[in-house]
């Protein structure tokens, strides 16, 4: 039962993550951190897959320069749910 709410955990901090970097540069800092711990999960969980994803998405556009790529930047990890299908 606790993996099961790990990962529901993992999940939801991506959900979060995507929800504050469109909201606004305010809360960067706290998504950044959100998407960490997100791969943190993933990695200690053999789902090096996703952790992947997320760290080649974070190092090509974090921080975002600019309300574009923002934006950008929390669609595309709202995508990570699809891979999870």
């Amino acid at each position: 039962m606790k993996k099961d709410q790990e990962l529901v955990n993992a999940f939801g901090n991506l959900y979060r993550a995507a929800m504050l970097l469109g909201r606004g540069d305010r809360e960067l800092e706290i998504a950044h951190q959100l998407l960490r711990q997100s791969i943190e999960y993933f990695e200690k969980n053999n789902r090096r897959d996703a952790s992947k994803r997320l760290k080649a998405l974070l190092e090509k556009n974090y921080p975002p320069s600019c309300d574009k790529k923002r934006l950008f930047l929390a669609e595309k990890i709202l995508d990570q749910y699809l891979f999870w299908r």
